[in-house]
């Protein structure tokens, strides 16, 4: 492969790191928006406006999750255009580098200044009182309120787990808070699906790990951000065989188990007890406790692991690349004389 097309490798690479990371971001937080806003809507009543807050939470909540797609992609990405020069390989590190190093700390400089309150808070939307004239199913009930007054309602009750359906009436009952809709019909049409559901806590914990260790200290955040160092590095595995099917299935699988790893290492108790043991060995008494010496020495290692690799795997590749090269020449020499 030629310097040129190394060249167009690398620029369209800078070009997609920053289009789907930029891309994910705000789409990820548009939907996030939008669903928050619906838990606020009732049937029946008008529509409430967004607040810009939770669309820029929803940024802070998602672009470490993003950055973790986007690096991955992009790794993929290299895959597919292999090259033989390691100019796209250095670019991949610098910008994967500065997104997690600059880019997370300049995300949460710019939440502090744009949001009246800090994004420790947690933003809720307004409840509105279930309006009447509609039948909703609330677990083995369905339930009509003739008329709310003040969250007290009238209406009546169908017990739908009894074999005769019964029925009976109340008359100005408290309503109960709601936890989650304000609407049970509007939760049941957009709920989350489950797997949906499961992706978001695992964003929300890895963006409440970014934000508390940026708020402890350069140490903490430097610790955390070694996830970022051992998931970049798995683009050493990229030419691990010449089978592209395998180096993508390889890349994506430790990719995963690295990211599955760092939420446990910073959830589970016997890992966290871990961290407590080597906390204890070195005397660090004075990092801030969400500082996890055991996550960044395991990320490290395997960073490191991955990245020498990939430098072997390279020389290796690029030593028989120079070969076929010298014998094609010395073939054609031949042929020519």
């Amino acid at each position: 492969m030629n310097t040129e097309s190394s060249i167009n490798i690398t620029l369209k690479l800078i070009l997609y790191f920053i289009v789907v990371l930029v891309v994910s971001t705000l789409s990820s937080s548009a939907l996030y928006s939008i669903y928050i806003m619906c838990q606020g809507l009732v049937a029946g009543q008008r529509i409430a406006s967004v607040d810009i807050q939770i669309f820029f939470r929803g940024c802070a909540i998602f672009l470490p999750f993003t950055l973790f797609i986007t690096s991955t992609l992009m790794a993929l990405y290299l895959i597919r255009h292999s090259s033989t020069y390691w100019l796209p390989l250095i670019i991949y590190i610098v910008l994967s580098a500065c997104a997690w190093v600059f880019l997370l700390s300049v995300n949460y400089k710019l939440i502090e200044k744009l949001e009246s309150k800090t994004i420790s808070e947690v933003q809720t939307v307004n409840k509105e009182t279930l309006s009447p004239g509609y039948f909703r199913k609330i677990e083995d009930t369905l339930s009509y309120l003739s008329s709310v007054k003040k969250d007290k309602a009238s209406g009546l009750v169908i017990d739908l787990s009894s074999t005769n359906h019964s029925v009976y009436t109340f008359k100005e009952e408290q309503l109960s808070p709601s936890k989650g809709f304000s609407d049970y019909l509007i939760e049941e049409t957009i709920k989350m699906p489950a797997s949906m559901n499961l992706i978001f806590r695992k964003a929300i914990i890895i963006e409440q790990t970014a934000r508390t260790s940026y708020k402890a200290g350069l140490v903490a955040y430097l610790l955390f951000i070694t996830m970022g160092f051992a998931m970049s590095a798995t683009v050493g595995l990229r030419h691990t065989s010449k089978w592209r099917l395998i180096n993508v299935l390889l890349l994506g699988l430790s990719t995963l188990l690295i990211l599955i790893f760092n939420i446990a290492a910073y959830t589970s108790p016997p890992l966290l007890a871990i961290n407590h043991a080597l906390r204890n060995i070195i005397n660090s008494k004075n990092l801030p406790a969400i500082a996890n010496i055991f996550a960044a020495l395991c990320n490290t290692v395997i960073g490191i692991a991955f990245s020498i690799i990939g430098l072997v795997i390279d020389i290796k590749r690029k030593g028989e690349s120079s070969i076929e090269e010298y014998s094609s020449y010395s073939l054609a020499e031949e042929e020519y004389s």
